[in-house]
């Protein structure tokens, strides 16, 4: 025997050794499944011995229905190479010589021998192990038995059967007990026959979206309990083998949810009553007080003896105080309910500040406070948000301040914060030197009906609901309120609000105002140093030198060391007090120096000074300005006095409420007056009277049309509550008329104040709203703006050659409204004309190159401008043609503006050709 046969003689050999003594079964079969080898092993496990076994089919070892497919088997995959056990090894069913069957582990693999594949197969008996995993399953599972039944929740599981049906495996837990639900009485049953027909229809809707995959919750009812299910699918192997679930009862946080479900209704029901009841109550106590507050306004301008006046007064200001009160009720109420809308509208935020100051100015000089405002000139001039909630906070604040300062001054400033790409953040402060408060009572300022003593209740007055109105007013407009408090020196109430830029509106431009006055050289003299600083900031703001000083001594001693070192003072703005030298006799001294008397001076006025305008003319004054100095007042009289030829004249920058009045008495416009009410009838006839025009009344909407029909009016007031017809049937009535009846201005004239009430009245078709009780100064207003509003109101036509047509009739300048405006003087008016012609010409070239360029944005700043320049002096079709260009410009009509441009140079050479003509003595 050679070498290499007796090494494979041994190898053989061990490998027979080791085939015989494994303890796993070992087959080997031929590509027909014919049994080539049976080691000891498999004859232990299948009962067969060896020589019984080979030559045998395989599949005799092998129960239905691997028996009678295990040839295809074999057949399919050396045709195929697809493998059910071969290569993969599984778990499966062996049968043993004596029929009994045993779980097995099976790994096939396969050799070629010659060319010819053959397969070995591994076996292991798992027997013993599976009954090890049954009886550690069976264990688990009865402990887990155990644990759910003592859970207060029902834990439940179910699959589906061969019959397609739902049927429960298990149901257990405190709450499948006490609805019946356990697993002796549920295990294996359909839902049909576990809940009722329409409920167990409702749960396989549920229960089939779990055996889908999907994880589902739902509730139902169930022997009067409401319980929430929650099913989890059971994955194995990729598929889902059954679904757990899970069922809690609720029904009573179901109870309690409908119980507060009924309280909200109630609450909300209530809420309505209650602001239903509300715009009722103020509804009916605004009429009455109209009639109060309308009369008695009415009898302070008739003469009156002194005791008549007090006794007036007494009436006029208990019934302001009683509708602050209400005011305060309404708006604090409207806020509780949550209808209080903020609005963003375009505003003057000087003119707000200020205005504050005007309306409270008397109130604070009867105490003998002086009463100050700042406003930061880097601070827009336009900008957007509520300014009628922006005046309710300083109102509040500032009259405040006024109560509790018993002497000193209260200041109003407005500074910027913070400037963002289309918003800034403004800080408003109102500081005053009054009665201050402690720490401990700042914490209780802004709660509702609360002051920081509650003795300063009776003493100063007040509903204790200001602070906290101006509070949520602040917040509701996105800002924030605070104070700072030393008792016993004084209080500054500070709130910041961010208010968006008007992007249609042009800044202020004051470059060319430095450069002009930029050598103005000015002194303060002021002995409130508070009023010093201001003058003075504005001042520097427009690039003009100033120095301050608090008394006459100082003074002169400046106006002459300016005289001596070639730098003198152009002008002196005066408020000194002091018995030896005080703002008059300051001036006398200045007015008898033949150096000194070139510094023009002016006179800061308080307010309340009566017949002071003529002492201070005689006393070498050429200009007044009241006091509280106003930015814009300020500039208009500094341009004027440098502008003046003569010093005589002196300028008066404060516009004159009376010469308002004047203005408007002119007017004979017909208003009609649609009131129900007779006193609120009689006094809205007696203001109207005052103001000058002519009324009809009427006093339901039906007679309102009928008149209507007769007449032509300039305006129409128009209550709302009327018998037969009321105020927003007759508004859409009357727009629905023929259109010279139809664009007559509607105002709303009505107690109702709550926020809907105006939106409500405008989409009625009104124009605007005045509420009761009205004052005249607010009427005043509304009238004088729509009835110039009227004026433009009428409907365009079709036509442009018409439009043409209409245009060529308005004359190159109003004289009379120029002369209403500026007055008769005919030195000045061709001053402005003059000015006027001079600086139009670059502006037109300038517009020309731009529009030859197409640079819209340069074609509409310059029309702007010119717009404005053209609305100065009264030049309406010049400035209609300049708005004309700007808003085909913003619609990016450039290809049709030159022939408005042409059209713009005749205006122009017509405004020329006027002023050569006219005489403005006429």
């Amino acid at each position: 025997m050679t070498e290499e046969k007796q090494k494979l003689s041994q190898n053989e050999q061990i490998a027979q050794l080791v085939l015989d003594n494994v303890l796993d079964g070992i087959i080997t079969i031929n590509h027909h499944g014919i049994i080539q080898s049976f080691n000891p092993a498999a004859e232990h496990i299948f009962g067969y011995k060896a020589s019984e076994a080979i030559g045998q089919n395989v599949s005799i070892l092998m129960p239905e229905p691997y028996h009678s497919h295990h040839n295809h088997y074999i057949e399919n995959y050396l045709r195929t190479g697809e493998a059910k056990i071969i290569g993969i090894g599984r778990e499966v069913m062996g049968q043993r010589q004596d029929g009994s069957l045993f779980p097995m582990d099976l790994a096939v693999t396969q050799f070629i021998v010659n060319g010819t594949p053959q397969f070995v197969g591994i076996i292991q008996d798992i027997t013993q192990r599976k009954e090890t995993e049954a009886a550690l399953k069976n264990a688990l599972q009865n402990s887990f038995r155990t644990t759910v039944k003592n859970l207060q929740n029902i834990v439940f599981k179910y699959e589906k059967n061969d019959n397609n049906q739902f049927i429960f495996t298990l149901s257990e837990g405190k709450l499948g007990q006490a609805l019946g639900l356990v697993t002796e009485e549920v295990k294996g049953l359909p839902l049909e026959r576990v809940f009722p027909e329409k409920l167990a229809d409702k749960l396989k809707v549920h229960f089939q979206k779990a055996l889908d995959g999907e994880n589902v919750q739902y509730e139902m009812v169930y022997k009067n309990k409401t319980i929430h299910v929650s099913l989890s699918p059971i994955i194995e192997n990729g598929k889902v083998s059954e679904v757990a679930g899970s069922g809690t009862d609720i029904t009573y946080l179901k109870r309690i949810e409908r119980e507060l479900s009924t309280a909200r209704d109630q609450a909300l029901e209530a809420s309505e009553l209650k602001s239903e009841f509300l715009a009722n109550m103020s509804h009916e106590i605004r009429t009455p007080m109209n009639g109060i507050i309308g009369v008695t306004d009415l009898l302070l301008e008739t003469p009156l003896s002194e005791e008549q006046q007090e006794f007036v007064n007494i009436i006029h200001h208990s019934s302001q105080a009683l509708l602050t009160i209400i005011n305060d009720i309404l708006d604090f109420s409207k806020m509780e309910a949550g209808k209080l809308k903020i609005e963003s509208i375009s505003f003057d935020l000087p003119a707000i500040v200020e205005g504050i100051a005007e309306i409270l100015l008397s109130k604070a000089h009867a105490k003998g406070l002086t009463l100050l405002t700042y406003i930061d000139p880097s601070i827009p001039k336009l900008v957007c948000g509520d300014a009628i909630r922006l005046r309710q906070i300083l109102l509040n604040l500032v009259d405040n301040a006024i109560k509790f300062t018993p002497e000193g001054q209260v200041v109003i400033k407005a500074q910027l914060r913070a400037t963002q790409k289309h918003r800034i953040h403004v800080h408003f402060t109102v500081s005053d030197t009054g009665i201050g408060i402690t720490e401990e009572e700042k914490g209780r300022l802004f709660h509702p009906f609360v002051q920081a003593d509650g003795s300063t209740t009776r003493k100063y007055g007040g509903t204790g609901l200001g602070l906290a109105i101006s509070k949520r007013l602040v917040e509701l407009m996105g800002g924030e309120i605070g104070l700072d408090s030393i008792k016993g020196k004084g209080t500054t109430f500070w709130f910041t609000l961010p208010l968006k830029l008007d992007t249609q509106t042009s800044p202020v431009d004051l470059l060319n105002l430095e450069k002009q006055y930029q050598s103005l050289r000015i002194l303060i003299i002021d002995d409130s140093p508070t009023e010093a600083t201001i003058i003075k900031q504005y001042l520097d703001s427009w690039g003009m030198t100033s120095e301050h000083v608090d008394n006459g001594i100082d003074a002169l001693t400046l106006l002459k060391q300016g005289i001596t070192h070639h730098q003198p003072y152009d002008i002196a703005i005066v408020n000194i007090k002091a018995s030896g030298l005080d703002s008059f006799s300051f001036a006398h001294i200045v007015q008898t120096d033949p150096y000194l008397s070139r510094t023009r001076l002016i006179y800061l006025n308080k307010i309340d000074e009566k017949n002071i305008k003529q002492e201070a003319l005689n006393n070498g004054f050429a200009a007044l300005i009241n006091q509280p100095i106003k930015q814009s007042q300020l500039l208009d009289c500094l341009v004027t006095l440098v502008n003046e030829k003569s010093v005589n004249q002196p300028a008066e920058s404060v516009p004159n409420p009376a010469k308002e009045h004047e203005a408007i008495v002119v007017n004979k416009a017909e208003i009609l007056l649609v009131e129900d009410h007779p006193v609120n009838q009689k006094v809205a006839q007696f203001q109207l009277k005052k103001l000058g025009f002519h009324v009809e009344t009427a006093s339901n909407g039906r007679e309102a049309i009928q008149k209507l029909e007769e007449n032509h009016y300039a305006m129409i007031l128009m209550d709302i509550q009327m018998p037969e017809m009321d105020g927003i049937e007759a508004t859409q009535k009357i727009r629905s008329m023929d259109p010279s009846i139809a664009k007559t201005p509607i105002i709303a004239m009505t107690a109702n104040a709550l926020p809907t009430d105006k939106e409500k009245y405008l989409l009625a078709g009104m124009d605007d709203y005045i509420s009761k009780p009205v004052k005249l100064a607010e009427l005043h207003g509304v009238l004088e703006k729509w009835l110039n509003h009227s004026k433009a109101r009428i409907p365009k036509k079709n036509s442009e050659a018409t439009s043409e047509s209409t245009e060529d009739q308005v004359p190159p300048i109003d004289l009379e409204q120029l002369k209403n405006t500026y007055g008769e003087d005919p030195e000045i008016l061709k001053e402005f004309l003059s000015v006027f012609l001079e600086s139009t010409p670059d502006y037109l070239d300038q517009l020309a190159d731009a529009i030859r360029n197409q640079d819209d944005s340069a074609i509409r700043d310059i029309a702007h401008g010119l717009k404005g320049s053209g609305s100065v002096i009264e030049a309406k079709k010049f400035t209609m043609l300049c708005e004309r260009i700007e808003k085909k410009t913003i619609a990016l009509q450039l290809d049709s503006l030159s022939h408005d441009y042409q059209a713009l140079l005749q205006a122009f050479d017509n405004i020329k050709k006027f002023v050569e003509e006219i005489s403005l003595n006429k």
